[in-house]
């Protein structure tokens, strides 16, 4: 007699069905601008599933045992069931472990609250302010092939003339709001200490004042003796320069470099001002904004906080499931931080095992180009065109299928997937309407596909891909173990837990102002950044939009990418398949 259970129906057609849906950025993930809504992977997915397989066995077990055998292997190969099963023996052997770790953890605390108070604090001359945070602690502990040095570069239209008093007058322009702004009311003091590192392994600040502002604001060395230099003479000084150490020994957190030599453009003869700021300062969100509201003569005009955050934050709801999203990181880290470790590395031509710290540097800036349509007009109209995509997804569709023509026209073999460090701020990292310098921001892996010849299938993959991503809590575990684990070790140990091998590239998407900035009426018409190298992830890519356009980065170790005419390649190609999928989508 075969009876069937109402109850054991419905919960077998929820064993692969995503449950919840909530459609904010707020909950689950990275708070990412212009993105669609995005689904929160439930977790009471698992527990469906788990409970589908009590419900089989108490409601079927007095009665057919084949339909019973077949309802239980249907149930065990859901993909929901083995990772609960996962996640559940992770989670024990963690529980296992977990006094050990405790254990180790706590003395190296206690270990670290006694050099501070029986070390720095009673030697006066280092005149020591406090440990860094653990945010802070992740980017000092690099190493000279890759130095945690962000590169912004800017250009300054010269009316298509020479102006040989423009660098002079633009750096008293620069000096004067950094000793207005910055000296004289001591808004930021971080930006004027110096890294120290002590000899058991823990980074420190100090308020070593020694440096004057002719130190951190000065002229940048000239190429050669010409009074204009051609755009690739530009680039090569840039991949000189931009691995280069900080001034006073590279402890110092900043310094300001002014073109003496004008660079001529299609467009323009420009002058460049670059801005070299160690990742320990901030995060660029931080950045951005100290720039807009210290530097630049339209200080008064804030970055736009997410709406999602003003409209949700005293809902009840949302509440309730932050609090579900809590417990059910608690249960999935040790699963997480396993497959983080399991994980394979990436095996290709642009991911080196050894960096060289000589580095390649290209950009291409909106501006240059000449073209008709704006590019950020054009993502945005893809992203529509796409139902469930986001803005990065179209730009990383972008680049796989330029990362694939470039693997091509070099001979290499075609990979078939790459993985890709995504920052991102997280859900709970609210804009502070107060600035201040720090980093509160995350990083996932996300995996985009290379060897994909037609857009329909990379674009699906791409969005599968990022929605495992944004659903996940890797976001949430990996600034966990930034803000609390890199707080407690010495960076002897940090150097090993945190080692970044397993991606090729670091991807940025920067929202910047949709205004031209200016600094004493000087117009930045260009302004791009460049990532720096970690570890291992030889190559980074960046996408700015300013004032309404994309401007296109990226640098990379020459053990990954040989030269600036491969960079170009590269960001050409993105550009090419952005204008060709507009061709085909968009009429």
């Amino acid at each position: 007699m075969e009876v069937k259970s109402p109850i054991f129906e419905f919960m077998l057609k929820k064993c692969d069905v995503q449950l919840m849906k909530n459609y904010s950025n707020d909950f689950y993930g990275p708070m990412r601008h212009n993105d669609t809504k995005s689904d929160f992977l439930d977790p009471l997915n698992l527990i469906f599933s788990s409970c589908a397989l009590i419900v089989i066995i108490f409601t079927n077990f007095h009665l057919d045992k084949e339909k019973t055998k077949s309802q239980l292997f249907f149930v065990l190969k859901s993909p929901n069931i083995k990772e609960f099963f996962y996640v559940v023996s992770c989670l024990l052997a963690s529980i296992f472990f977990l006094p050990f770790i405790l254990l180790i953890s706590i003395t190296f605390k206690i270990y670290r609250e006694y050099v501070k108070h029986h070390y720095l604090l009673k030697n006066k001359k280092l005149k020591f302010v406090d440990f860094m945070t653990g945010e802070d602690t992740v980017w000092v502990c690099e190493n000279n092939n890759s130095k945690s040095i962000i590169n912004v570069l800017a250009f300054i239209n010269s009316n298509n003339a020479i102006n040989e008093n423009l660098p002079n007058e633009l750096l008293n322009s620069i000096k004067s709001k950094v000793f207005s702004k910055l000296v004289l009311t001591n808004r930021f003091p971080k930006l004027f200490y110096r890294r120290q590192r002590d000899p058991s392994g823990y980074f420190y600040w100090t308020n070593d004042n020694s440096l004057s502002i002719n130190n951190y604001v000065r002229f940048l060395d000239r190429f050669n003796e010409s009074i204009v230099i051609k755009d690739e003479e530009m680039k090569r000084q840039m991949s000189e320069i931009c691995n280069n150490s900080l001034p006073a020994n590279n402890s110092a957190l900043w310094e300001c470099l002014i073109g003496q030599q004008a660079v001529q453009y299609i467009d323009g003869i420009k002058y460049p001002v670059i801005f070299r700021i160690h990742h320990s300062v901030g995060d660029g969100v931080a950045l951005l904004r100290l720039f807009l509201e210290t530097l630049a003569d339209n200080e008064d005009i804030k970055i736009e906080n997410n709406p999602l955050l003003t409209d949700m934050k005293d809902s009840l709801y949302l509440k309730f499931l932050r609090l579900i999203s809590f417990i059910y990181t608690i249960i999935k880290t040790p699963s997480v931080l396993c497959s983080q470790i399991r994980k394979e590395i990436d095996y290709n031509q642009i991911h080196p095992t050894i960096l060289t710290g000589k580095k390649k540097i290209n950009w291409i800036y909106e501006s240059e180009l000449g073209s008709t349509s704006s590019l950020l007009t054009v993502v945005k109209a893809l992203k529509r065109k796409f139902p469930g995509s986001r803005f990065s997804n179209i730009l990383l569709a972008a680049l796989s299928k330029s990362l694939r023509d470039f693997f091509e026209q070099k001979n290499y073999k075609i990979p078939k997937e790459m993985t890709v460090v995504i920052p991102a701020r997280l859900y709970n990292m609210k804009e502070d309407p107060t600035l201040k310098m720090e980093n509160k921001f995350s990083v996932a892996l996300q995996t985009i596909p290379i060897d994909v010849n037609k857009t329909d299938d990379r674009m699906k993959k791409i969005q599968n891909y990022s929605d495992i991503v944004i659903s996940s809590p890797d976001y949430q575990i990996n600034y966990f173990m930034m803000a609390v684990v890199a707080a407690v070790f010495p960076d002897w140990i940090l150097k090993t837990i945190m080692y970044s091998k397993h991606a090729t590239m670091a991807i940025s998407n920067l929202p910047g102002p949709n205004f031209t900035i200016k600094i004493n009426g000087y117009e930045f018409e260009s302004v791009g950044f460049f990532l720096p190298n970690l570890d291992q992830t030889a190559c980074g890519l960046t996408i700015l939009s300013y004032d309404n356009r994309l401007h296109f980065g990226m640098m990379a170790d020459e053990s990954s990418i040989e030269s600036e005419e491969d960079l170009g390649n590269i960001l050409k190609g993105m550009i090419n398949e952005l204008q060709n999928m507009a061709e085909n989508f968009l009429k």
